[in-house]
């Protein structure tokens, strides 16, 4: 591939990350509009799901009729079966996002949501290889440090641990299952057929979507009459179109044409976009304190997206 090609399609994945940076802050918008988190989640994947159907259908059309090409569009079994199982999983990670948010900053709700990074290798060490290696743990220790710095820990008298921080922490080691569990699937020997990732996904966010509804309507429906709709509709629509549906158009067509590795280390700019945008817009306040905390964790992520091969191509975001 052309050099003028790979920035092209990196391009691509920071596009990605810009987007789910400032999925943060209208996440922190609509919750302060008094939205309710399950009917939240169920808008936002709602939306992402019909569009990316929409998408799927057209890029399939396309395929077939005008490159000639035989697409695999039918749901499988298999897609059907890891999709229930995978949707399940993220639908707990993104409810402990969501409603960690309400008490937290956006960045610290990125920053602790990718820890995720860190999660994967640690717990692919413990429960997969079974194999002891020092670079996760390492990795972990940094981020951990960088962490206790960001909440204030070694100055008691601001101690700034909120819960919406143990859950946003809570919310990275639910993505790092998630990313788990789809790579030990996809690396089955019996499992040679590829899964179509926009099926895949489709059923991951149907899941998502439906269950968040049912929750919602079992326990948030007094809360309706509160919401403000009026401040409310375009930033659902946001997160809905641009953070849910486009970002992960975005996702598929770069990871087909760059390495997992590249992938992984420019998904990293994700907590620095967050960070940035929290920033500028006052939720959080900048010292050297701050700053340094910030630092470790991205610096740990960063180290452990070096060399860090994904066998599976549909993974879920954490924004």
């Amino acid at each position: 591939m052309s050099q003028r090609n790979q920035i092209f399609y990196s391009s691509l994945i920071i596009i990605q990350c810009v987007i789910f940076g400032l999925s943060f802050i209208v996440l922190k918008v609509l919750l302060d509009e008094q939205m309710p988190p399950f009917l939240l989640i169920s808008i936002r994947f709602t939306i992402g799901t019909a569009l990316l159907f929409v998408a799927s259908k057209s890029i399939s059309f396309f395929q077939k009729h005008v490159k000639h090409n035989e697409t695999n569009n039918r749901f499988t079994k298999r897609e059907v079966i890891l999709g229930l199982i995978a949707g399940g999983v993220i639908f707990v990670a993104y409810t402990l996002q969501t409603i960690g948010a309400q008490t937290t900053t956006p960045a610290k709700n990125g920053l602790f949501t990718d820890l995720f990074v860190i999660f994967v290798p640690l717990l692919t060490m413990i429960f997969v290889t079974k194999r002891f290696k020092i670079k996760p743990i390492l990795l972990a220790l940094l981020a951990f440090i960088g962490v206790m710095i960001v909440l204030n820990i070694f100055t008691k008298e601001i101690f700034s641990f909120v819960i919406g921080d143990f859950l946003s922490i809570l919310c990275g080691l639910g993505f790092a299952i998630h990313f788990i569990v789809l790579e030990k699937a996809a690396s089955e020997k019996e499992n040679t057929i590829r899964m179509n990732p926009y099926n895949f996904t489709i059923i991951q966010f149907s899941i998502v979507a439906l269950v968040a509804m049912i929750s919602s309507i079992c326990f948030e429906t007094k809360s309706y009459a509160n919401i403000g709709w009026n401040n409310s509709i375009e930033a659902l629509l946001f997160l809905g179109v641009a953070s849910t549906a486009i970002a992960y158009l975005l996702q598929f067509i770069a990871q087909e044409k760059i390495s997992a590795e590249k992938t992984a280390l420019l998904s990293c700019s994700e907590a620095i976009f967050a960070l940035t945008f929290s920033l500028i817009l006052g939720f959080d306040i900048f010292n050297w304190t701050f700053v340094l905390g910030v630092g470790l964790i991205i610096l740990a992520l960063i180290l452990s997206s070096i060399n860090f091969k994904r066998k599976v191509r549909v993974k879920i975001s954490e924004s």
